[in-house]
């Protein structure tokens, strides 16, 4: 049996304990592990027994197999294989920390909370081919009835200073305007509340062009917040991107209150 948490697989298998003709086997079994064709760990172990064997998978699916083979002489004695098919996906984080970037993945998009909100046909989905660049985003197709209402919201995001952030995002149109918001909030249910909104982009586009949007955010107490993407195009529009998601800390320009250097009196006049 095998188990999968996130990228990490740990797989039990049984050594042969006979031959293929039924001959008892005794000593040491070998077994060859491989992933995708490729030879990746050898283990051993006594005949009959279970070998565990653990791996660190990439993201995606794949196929793994195992060979069990003793050396007879100067001849080396192997079974077949036996295969199967894993799928692996990086675990979620509990939280993102400051600074990070949203590329996305297809595992930074499993990520992400997807909110269908008037429920029609058409949502946020990844979308890796027929981009602007063909470059992997966020994409939002339109519904020829509807009007646009559709969230995507990132992982709880910790802001653990007070002060200022940059965030960052690329964002790209098919060849129709359409509009867009982004807010900030404290929980799901205060995405759509117009003291969350960080940003709108009304009726724009940009031609199947990527630009960089920038929006400066002051953090006046700790805590964790939800970043959400909002598509707000009327109905019958296009296609709306989004990539590069990315929050740093910023720089803040506020000038430092003036300080005296000097202070000269001379009856009532003076100088400062």
């Amino acid at each position: 049996n095998y188990t999968l948490n996130g990228l990490e697989g740990r797989f039990n298998v049984e050594l042969p304990s006979k031959t293929m003709g039924d001959t008892p086997l005794s000593g040491n079994v070998n077994l060859d592990m491989k992933v995708d064709g490729n030879h990746v760990k050898t283990a051993s172990g006594e005949a009959g027994t279970i070998v565990p064997l653990e791996y660190t998978f990439t993201g995606g699916n794949h196929e793994v197999s195992f060979v069990a083979w003793v050396q007879n002489g100067d001849k080396q004695e192997s079974s077949d294989p036996i295969k199967i098919s894993v799928e692996t996906h990086e675990l979620a984080p509990e939280q993102l920390e400051i600074p990070f970037t949203i590329t996305p993945t297809e595992d930074e998009f499993r990520w992400c909370t997807v909110i269908n909100a008037n429920n029609d046909g058409q949502t946020w989905t990844y979308k890796t081919s027929g981009t602007p660049g063909d470059e992997p985003c966020f994409a939002y197709r339109y519904d020829s009835a509807y009007p646009a209402d559709d969230w995507f919201v990132l992982p709880l995001i910790d802001f653990d200073d007070t002060g200022m952030y940059e965030l960052t995002f690329d964002l790209a149109t098919h060849m129709r305007a359409e509009t867009l918001e982004v807010s900030l909030a404290d929980d799901l249910n205060s995405i759509g509340y117009s003291e969350s909104k960080i940003a709108v982009y009304t009726e724009f586009s940009t031609g199947r062009e990527w630009q960089q949007k920038k929006v400066n955010l002051t953090i006046n107490a700790t805590g964790k917040k939800y970043l959400a993407f909002h598509a707000a195009s009327p109905r019958n529009r296009d296609y709306l991107y989004v990539k590069n998601i990315s929050i740093k800390h910023g720089e803040n320009n506020t000038p430092l209150l003036p300080s005296i250097a000097e202070i000269n009196l001379d009856g009532g006049d003076g100088t400062i």
